[in-house]
């Protein structure tokens, strides 16, 4: 089909059900093609904290924000977007 011609290179999954066992085995049966888990990209000093797949989604959304998005100021009521990218980090460090 159009869209297996698509997925020759493999499929990144990713997000907290990529950690299920063997989450990755079914999705190369059903795919037929390489699958791999993915991981958020690293923030400079939050790598320990965020690298995890299951942070993938938080982790891009904050990214996504910093690099298109609104400027600094109405990030963080001025504050650096390192400084918003620690409180977050610090936020999901003690509620997961």
């Amino acid at each position: 089909s159009e869209v297996e011609s698509l997925l020759t290179s493999g499929i990144v999954i990713t997000g907290g059900g990529s950690n299920l066992a063997g989450m990755s085995d079914i999705a190369e049966q059903v795919f037929n093609v390489p699958v791999r888990v993915g991981l958020p990209r690293s923030i400079a000093g939050l790598k320990d904290l965020i690298n995890a797949p299951e942070h993938s989604v938080a982790t891009g959304l904050i990214l996504y924000g910093a690099e298109h998005g609104a400027n600094k100021r109405r990030l963080g009521m001025g504050m650096p977007v390192s400084g918003i990218f620690r409180k977050v980090a610090n936020w999901l460090g003690e509620h997961f």
